[in-house]
């Protein structure tokens, strides 16, 4: 919708890797204005990454939906990385607003990881 965006520069700027912030997300609304105009824009920023359910899938029939890819590239990697300086523990989904996301979020991650969540 925006010709003139330099690509390589968005591209970019989507590729680099939150240096604190690592597990954020936005949430983009349709927007039109008064006159008519119709576009997307970023409404916030999220400490998680919340919308899963309605996301369209990426293959048909995936049981998981975008829950299993959305964890294994993101969550489990990191906690890999750093689970060896933890000692016991546990897995948990502290709160979502939406029963259904804090569910399939739970759900997926137990299965991945073989644990209780």
């Amino acid at each position: 919708m925006h010709p003139k965006v330099d690509r390589n520069a968005l591209t970019s700027i989507l590729a680099t890797q939150p240096k604190y912030f690592r597990w954020s997300g936005a949430d983009l609304i349709n927007v039109t204005t008064e006159s008519g105009r119709r576009d997307m824009v970023v409404i916030e920023n999220n400490s998680c990454p919340s919308g899963q359910k309605s996301m369209p899938l990426m293959e048909e029939y995936q049981e998981y939906g975008g829950y299993r890819k959305l964890i294994e590239n993101t969550f489990i990697p990191l906690l890999k990385k750093n689970r060896q300086n933890i000692d016991g523990g546990a897995l948990a989904v502290l709160y979502d607003k939406n029963p259904m996301e804090a569910s399939g979020y739970a759900s997926t991650i137990a299965d991945l990881m073989n644990e209780d969540v």
